[in-house]
């Protein structure tokens, strides 16, 4: 698989039960609607539908969808599916699956999917991330060899001030023993300064006159006894001034150290992610590199979203996850460490994920994983013995997810939305009639002709310089769709043709796609009158969509049954255009492109993501 990448969502551990419960309710409530709506058609209340009644009730709520392509061939499909039996009635149980296999809506703005207060979020974020760095400070302080030499010279420095006291003190006095004691505990301290408290006040701060308690060091006879004093006094200021002002600029070396290095960690994403925080995350994992996962990020979602990715390809990404790789709330997984293939991907990262949930102290046990793969459905591979299959047979087969969602279905399902909406009747050469047309302007000569191959039973498409020429003959400008290779050059694109006075195109009739959602936000912010659609955001508010499904408790048969619904059609035309370019690829024709022929059609590189709820 070209261009995998592996995502893992899991729900909170706090309060996921009421949440759980809550989608559960939801769920019933939606299901409860459709026995209603069984028991209003059931005219004559025998607990039975007649198949024409089901196909008609059924017809005429498809047709009343959105973006719905319904055919009589799938209501009939979806009612063999249902007649389990094969009794050519319909009781209410298999009415309810009939109807639930078409879900609600359930999209919702990224801003409204989870509830975090962010101020509170970053403080419990700050908190921990303190307290990770304060233990491995304490921890690398108190090491073996740190602790040794701290007891050296808190040993060495005791031993001086020992000795001198009893070089000070009368031994013949019953307190003797424990002036000295005191004498070298009172001297730690101002040993470090290279200064010494004195005896005498050592002697009244333990009830006792100088006198009675010290000897009397006068006169040459003793003046030994006061060398000896001094040297004891020299060694105890070396061990506690050198010794342990070295220890304390070795700790402020090692709290340095401890920050740099847990920057890198968090920066290469080796580090446990924090648990604390966001009460919901979304985990995915990010191969080369991901739009969607951008897309994801820029928004509210970045409180929530935890990726799985290597940093080395995205480190834009990644410093925007980690707020400046300040905090560690991504792991690191290269693409050799879990394997190509979407079993080995899904195996590899839930080893990780969930490993690392139980390091935070998560039961992994009542994780309940959804398998969403996001990808090409009909990408080819072959077999060992050049048999060709699509990505979508080997799902199927294999069951290597619970949800396949195909990313060029949305994307194509909108451009061709729009060019019913939009498309110009245009007189056209060989042909009797007025064709719908409109103008697509790009660079790439595969992206041309694939799109006008995705768009031949819809509209006719012409180029730039045929669109000026016919706006010559017309009057009027042509509809315009604008997609270039990269996503500045189709932002520079639209900053050209917003320019006032240009008038080959009307920025309220133009369509502009850009893969990035930067890109986005640049032409919205002309206001130049330009419908703007970006392949991210599309991406990620289906997969939001998915999401919201699972929170209701929908299975993921449930879920694949509704995709598959909504793109039966467009998912015809996408097949069309790989077959059509199998075939030109077998012919050795070059015009259209190879195993997909949609390559660049608002590609996302974003294809496998896991949905796991706790």
């Amino acid at each position: 698989m070209r261009g995998q990448l592996l995502g893992v969502a899991w729900r909170g551990w706090r309060n996921s039960t009421a949440k759980l419960a809550k989608g559960k309710v939801a769920a019933s409530k939606w299901r409860e609607t459709y026995r209603q709506l069984f028991q209003e058609t059931d005219k004559d209340h025998n607990g039975f539908l007649d198949l024409h009644e089901v196909r008609d009730l059924l017809r005429a709520r498809l047709k009343a969808g959105v973006n719905d392509s319904a055919t009589e061939e799938y209501i009939d499909q979806c009612i063999r599916q249902a007649d389990v039996n094969s009794d050519g009635k319909i009781d209410i149980d298999e009415f309810v699956h009939l109807m639930v296999l078409h879900l609600p809506d359930a999209r919702i703005a990224a801003d409204t999917e989870f509830v975090t207060d962010q101020a509170q979020c970053l403080r419990e974020w700050s908190q921990e991330r303190a307290h990770r760095l304060l233990q491995i400070i304490v921890t690398t302080t108190l090491d073996r060899s740190a602790v040794q030499r701290w007891a050296l010279c808190l040993l060495t420095t005791l031993g001086a001030g020992m000795l001198e006291g009893f070089l000070l003190v009368d031994l013949s006095h019953e307190k003797a023993l424990n002036f000295v004691l005191r004498y070298a505990a009172e001297q730690l301290l101002p040993s470090v300064v290279w200064c010494t408290q004195d005896a005498s006040l050592v002697c009244e701060a333990m009830g006792f006159s100088p006198e009675d308690l010290l000897k009397r060091l006068e006169g040459t006879a003793k003046a030994s006894t006061l060398l000896a004093v001094g040297q004891c006094h020299a060694v105890r200021s070396v061990s506690a001034g050198f010794g342990l002002l070295g220890q304390l600029f070795q700790f402020a070396q090692i709290t340095n150290n401890t920050f740099k290095h847990f920057k890198e960690k968090v920066r290469a994403g080796r580090d446990v992610p924090l648990s604390s925080g966001a009460e919901e995350r979304v985990i995915r994992l990010c191969g080369d590199f991901s739009y969607a996962t951008y897309a994801t990020v820029s928004k509210n979602g970045r409180f929530h979203i935890l990726p799985v990715l290597d940093s080395s390809n995205m480190p834009m990404l990644a410093e925007r996850v980690t707020h400046g790789f300040k905090y560690p709330l991504f792991l690191s997984v290269p693409p050799n460490l879990w394997g190509q293939p979407a079993s080995n991907a899904f195996r590899g990262i839930s080893f990780v994920c969930l490993r690392s949930l139980q390091q935070q102290g998560l039961d992994t046990s009542k994780v309940k994983l959804l398998r969403v793969y996001l990808g090409d459905s009909h990408e080819l591979s072959s077999t060992g013995a050049g048999k060709r299959f699509t990505c979508r047979e080997r799902f199927e087969s294999r069951r290597e997810a619970d949800v396949l969602v195909d990313f060029h279905a949305p994307i194509v399902r909108r451009l061709r939305l729009w060019a019913l909406d939009s498309a110009t009747l245009v007189p056209v050469e060989d042909h009797e009639d007025a064709l719908p047309t409109f103008c697509f302007e790009t660079t790439s000569t595969e992206r041309f002709q694939n799109l006008a191959h995705l768009m031949r039973d819809t509209a006719h498409v012409v180029d730039q310089v045929s669109a000026v020429k016919l706006c010559k003959t017309l009057g009027a400008p042509l509809p315009r769709l604008i997609h270039y290779p990269s996503t500045a050059e189709t932002v520079n694109a639209a900053y050209a043709l917003a320019r006032p006075g240009e008038e080959f195109c009307d920025p309220t009739q133009t369509l502009v796609l850009c893969e990035r959602e930067w890109g986005a936000k640049e032409i919205r912010k002309l206001n130049a009158g330009f419908k703007v659609l970006s392949a991210a955001e599309i991406i990620d508010d289906l997969l939001r969509e998915v999401r919201q499904w699972a929170r209701h408790g929908f299975t993921g048969p449930e879920i694949q049954a509704e995709l598959d619904r909504r793109d039966l059609q467009t998912l015809k035309v996408v097949r069309s255009a790989m077959h059509a370019a199998c075939s030109a690829e077998q012919k050795g024709e070059s015009e259209v492109s190879g195993a997909m022929g949609l390559k660049g059609l608002g590609e996302i590189r974003d294809t496998i993501r896991l949905w796991v709820d706790v």
